[in-house]
C-alpha cells in the first residue's frame, strides 16, 4: 500500500499523524531487508475475531486449528491502536468474519477518526440494510467481499454455510447505499480462482460491473501451515496455466473496456517485505509474522511494548532467515515468500 494522496486525506484530518507516518514509511522503504527493523510497521492488520460463521473449504476454519476462540474487546483495540502510531492503514480482518464482533463499527469510528486508513474483509452473509447504513457513516474507507466464482453452484461448493443470492443482494444493496448517500466507500472483490471456477471469470467481470465494484482482486489456492493442504492442492490452478491464460486476458480486457478495475497476482522469485512493514496482531493481542502464520507468535502487543516485540530476538531470527533465502518452516508454500507482481487491467 501506497501512500496516495486520495490516502493522506485521510492523515491530514489528524495533521500530527501526517510527518511522522509519511517518514516512516519512507524510511522503512530505505532500510528493508535488515536483521533489525529500523522503522515501524506502515501497515496493521487487526483481527477483530476468529469466530466465522461459515465453513469454507479452503480456509482454516475447516480445519479449525484454533487453540481458543474469541472476540478482541473495544478496550484492547484501543491499547493495541496506540502502541502503533506510525501505522498508516488498518485491515480489520482475519481468520474469522468481522461482521461478528459487536464492536467493529465503533472500532472503524475510532480508528478513522485517529486518522487512520481503514479496511475490512467480509463474506457478505450479515451486511443487512442497517450494517450498511452504520458501515456508510463510520468512516470505513474500503469493504473488500469474497466472491470465488460468478454462478451459485460453484460459489456455494467453496463457501459452505453460505447463499449466493443473499450475499450479491446485500453487495448491490450496499452500492447502491454508497451512491445514494454520496459516500466515498471503496467497494471490493477477491476472487480465488480455482480449476472449478476459472473459466467463470468473463462473467464475474460483469457481475462486478453491475454491482458497481470499484476493483476486482483475483487470488490463488495456498497451500500451506494449517490451510486444508490436500483440498487446496488439488483445487490449485497456476496463473500460466494454458487452459487459465485465455479466460484471464478475456477477463481482464472486459474489465477495462467497462473501467473496471482488475489484479491478478503472478509469482516470480522476489523477496517478502511484510516483516519489515506490517504486522499482524490476533484478536489476544498476540502478534505473528504474517496474516496466514497462526501458531508463530512474536509477543502481545496488548502486555508487551511495541520496541520489544518488533525488534525482539523472534523477529530478529525470523528476517534473518527471510535475508538469508533460507524462509522459516512456516513460510512453506507461501507465494508471498517468493514475492509477487501485478498484472493489471489498466
Amino acid at each position: 500500500m501506497k501512500p496516495s494522496f486520495e490516502r493522506l486525506k485521510k492523515l491530514m484530518k489528524t495533521k500530527y499523524r501526517l510527518p511522522i507516518a509519511i517518514s516512516n514509511f519512507y524510511f522503512g522503504q530505505f532500510l528493508k531487508f535488515r536483521k533489525k527493523s529500523y522503522a515501524h510497521p506502515f501497515w496493521a492488520q487487526i483481527e477483530p475475531t476468529n469466530y466465522c460463521n461459515l465453513k469454507c473449504k479452503m480456509c482454516v476454519q475447516s480445519t479449525d486449528p484454533f487453540l481458543k476462540r474469541s472476540f478482541l474487546s473495544y478496550e484492547d483495540f484501543k491499547i493495541i491502536l496506540g502502541k502503533l502510531p506510525f501505522t498508516i492503514g488498518l485491515m480489520l480482518q482475519g481468520f474469522g468474519e468481522p461482521f461478528l464482533n459487536k464492536d467493529l463499527i465503533k472500532m472503524i469510528r475510532y480508528s478513522s477518526n485517529k486518522g487512520y486508513i481503514v479496511e475490512t474483509t467480509s463474506n457478505g452473509t450479515l451486511i443487512t440494510n442497517s450494517v450498511a447504513e452504520k458501515i456508510i457513516t463510520s468512516g470505513l474507507d474500503s469493504i473488500t467481499f469474497s466472491l470465488d466464482g460468478a454462478k451459485k453452484e460453484s460459489y456455494e461448493f467453496y463457501r459452505i454455510g453460505s447463499n449466493f443470492e443473499n450475499v450479491v443482494r446485500n453487495i448491490k444493496n450496499l452500492s447502491e447505499l454508497r451512491k445514494k448517500k454520496n459516500s466515498d466507500l471503496k467497494i471490493h472483490i477477491n476472487s480465488i480462482v480455482t480449476k472449478r471456477n476459472y473459466n467463470e471469470l468473463p462473467s464475474l467481470v460483469d457481475l462486478c460491473d453491475e454491482m458497481n465494484i470499484d476493483e476486482v482482486f483475483l487470488g490463488f489456492m495456498l497451500v500451506q501451515g494449517d490451510f486444508p493442504i490436500e483440498f487446496n492442492t488439488e483445487q490449485k490452478i497456476h496463473p500460466n496455466e494454458s487452459k487459465l491464460t485465455n479466460y484471464l486476458q478475456k477477463s481482464l480486457d472486459k474489465a477495462k473496456s467497462l473501467g473496471l478495475k482488475m489484479h491478478v497476482n503472478v509469482f516470480y522469485n522476489g523477496k517478502c517485505d511484510s516483516p519489515w512493514t506490517r504486522i499482524y496482531v490476533n484478536y489476544d493481542g498476540t502478534v505473528t509474522p504474517c496474516c496466514v502464520i497462526i501458531k508463530k507468535t512474536m509477543g502481545n502487543l496488548i502486555k508487551e511494548d511495541f520496541d520489544k516485540i518488533w525488534n525482539g530476538k523472534d523477529y530478529i531470527e525470523f528476517r534473518r532467515n527471510l535475508i538469508k533465502g533460507e524462509p522459516p518452516k512456516e513460510c512453506a508454500g507461501c507465494p508471498g515468500a517468493l514475492g509477487f507482481i501485478s498484472k493489471n487491467s489498466k
